[in-house]
Parts: structure tokens; sequence; C-alpha cells
């Protein structure tokens, strides 16, 4: 454990008190525990809770504005946490029904006793990651989301494939293709291979996973994943889905853009090209 990681643990009581006490202030009280709003966040965008509720409300507007969400909309999250997204969600959909899922249990336990009613669902899919879940049994490559087909208007992750190898990114693009109605869309942050550049990126990328594929280090494999542009088109081809937009983000030290990951929006095509697949894990 380097230094900055023994004065962080050290510090944690001191952080998790003063969190205690805007959040009484700033009348915060129902928000999730700071430990589980620490589990998808930084210190410095948890503590206090003002920062994370400002996040949660900016990924559901990127939702709105890339992906047409309506108030009516059936929604699909993958990797919906403690909630920061379905918060602002609940006031949003008032007659559309949202589901949220995600791998680890605890999160997923918080939302379903504090957010599920008849229009909002919460799943622990109940599979492995090498960096939040690598003791669980779950294969990610043959899971299947328990969502009907065809049933989906709009599937949205954020810093989830970031966080993947390129076979269970295919795994997913396929029950994503599978959940989504024909003509929805998906809005997935990911990191494009072809943009890094070691001298310019904020993110590292030192590990050759793949002639495709790039990891930020051989003993953290997952904390940061980027693929090729041309791979993610051949994956999400075989999902059934088209690269309909991309917007660069800032992690490539190049774009000028507002958002920090590439922005990919893809659409569904036809139910006819969606692979089915063989395994189901619900």
């Amino acid at each position: 454990m380097d230094l900055r990681s023994v004065v962080r643990k050290l510090s944690m009581p001191t952080f998790h008190a003063i969190d205690a006490v805007l959040l009484s202030v700033y009348d915060r009280k129902n928000l999730p525990p700071f430990e589980l709003r620490l589990k998808a966040g930084t210190l410095r965008n948890v503590v206090g809770g003002g920062r994370w509720l400002a996040m949660g409300s900016q990924m559901l507007q990127e939702v709105i504005e890339f992906c047409g969400l309506t108030p009516e909309s059936v929604v699909v999250e993958i990797g919906c946490a403690c909630g920061i997204v379905a918060l602002p969600m609940k006031a949003y959909l008032t007659k559309g029904r949202y589901i949220g899922i995600d791998i680890i249990p605890e999160l997923i336990e918080w939302c379903d006793a504090n957010l599920a009613d008849d229009r909002f669902q919460f799943i622990d899919l109940g599979v492995a990651n090498e960096l939040y879940k690598p003791d669980a049994l779950g294969d990610s490559t043959k899971m299947r989301l328990a969502v009907e087909d065809d049933s989906a208007d709009v599937v949205f992750l954020v810093s989830v494939f970031t966080h993947m190898f390129p076979e269970e990114v295919a795994h997913y693009l396929a029950e994503i293709g599978r959940i989504l109605k024909p003509g929805g869309k998906c809005l997935a942050t990911m990191l494009t291979k072809d943009s890094y550049t070691p001298s310019l990126s904020r993110i590292k990328l030192e590990h050759h996973y793949s002639a495709d594929c790039l990891c930020f280090d051989a003993q953290n494999r997952t904390r940061a994943v980027a693929f090729s542009r041309s791979l993610i088109e051949d994956m999400a081809s075989k999902a059934g889905l088209s690269i309909i937009h991309v917007t660069p983000g800032q992690w490539d030290g190049r774009s000028k853009e507002k958002y920090f990951h590439d922005m990919y929006v893809f659409e569904k095509t036809s139910s006819s090209q969606v692979k089915k697949p063989e395994a189901s894990l619900q």
C-alpha cells in the first residue's frame, strides 16, 4: 500500500464525519450511506452529497440528449451503483419504467430498499469483474439480463465498458441488442484506443491485452480499458447495433468537449440481426 492510500485510509473517519454534518445541514439524509456512494465515486465527488447529486442529474441529462429519453420511456441502466441516476430519474419518469442493474449486492440492496416500486426495479447481476467483483461466481460472458426481448427504449452505461475486457463487452452488447426495441438507443462511455497518445492522454494504458485492446497496466488491467474503433464497430455490428454518434472525451488530452470519456451512441437496427446468448445465469 502506497503512502497516498495509507493517508486516505487514516483520514476516512474524518471524511465520514464531515459528510454526515453536511448531509444534515443541507437536508440530504435520504442519500445512500457514505460508504456506498464512495464505491461509485471519488472523495471529492462524494463528501457532502452535493457534487454526487449534480453528477447524477448531469448523467440523466446526457441520456436525454444523446438517446432521446422521454418521461414515458422504458430505460435500463447497467452499472446503476447506489442510485446516482435512479434518484433524479424518479422525478423524470412520469409514466416510464426503469431497471437498474449492478454487480455489487450491497448497492442493489440499498436501491431495492429505498427506491424500488412498481416502475423501478433493481437487479443484482451476480457476475464477476476483475476490478469490482473478482470473487463472484457468475461468468460475465455468459450472463443474460433479466429483461425481455425488444422491450427497452434506452439502455445506458456510464464507466462500465471502460473496465471490461473485449469478450465481456461483446457479450454485453449482444444482450443490449436483444433487449432494445428496434430503433432503440444505447449510450455507453468508452475509451477509443486510436485516440491514445502516451504523452498527452490523461489515462495511462501500458498493458497490451491484444492488438485491439490496451489496459491500464499488467497488475491493474481493468482500471482502464480502451478498444480500437474497428473492434467496437465489429462488436456492435454482431450485436445488431450501429454506431450513430461518437463524441471524443477529454481523456485523450486533445478533446475540448465537456465529457471525460468518449460518448458512444448505438442504435438497434433490427431484431433479426441480434445473436441470442447461448447461456443464462438468470
